[in-house]
């Protein structure tokens, strides 16, 4: 049996940095990765039917619509829905002084 051929030394020193590498990898963070950025969507407003659209107090938000049949009530609003800031104003005032006989005959 014949012994095996020597190799030389830069050989050697190939081989073992060739299995360092193999062996050896980048150590994982220790930190949480960034979270990634989301994409906010526009929420989706339920669909509505027609009629319900086509009524004048369906734009008003729900806990207005009563100051604002109120306002329609007592002659602040005219054919509009949505009142002006001076209409609120004037609407306001009047429960500030004393309650005039035919607006608490209008509520």
């Amino acid at each position: 049996m014949q012994p095996p051929p020597r190799r030389s030394a830069d050989s050697a020193v190939k081989r073992i940095k060739r299995f360092i590498e193999k062996i050896l990898c980048k150590a994982p963070s220790l930190l949480l990765p960034l979270p990634q950025p989301t994409v906010e969507a526009q929420p989706k407003l339920p669909t509505r039917s027609r009629r319900i659209a086509a009524q004048p107090l369906s734009r008003v938000l729900a806990s207005k619509r009563g100051e604002v049949l109120m306002m329609k009530r007592m002659g602040f609003l005219d054919g509009q829905t949505r009142p002006s800031t001076t209409v609120v104003d004037a609407y306001d005032s009047i429960f500030v002084d004393q309650l005039n006989p035919s607006y608490a005959e209008a509520m």
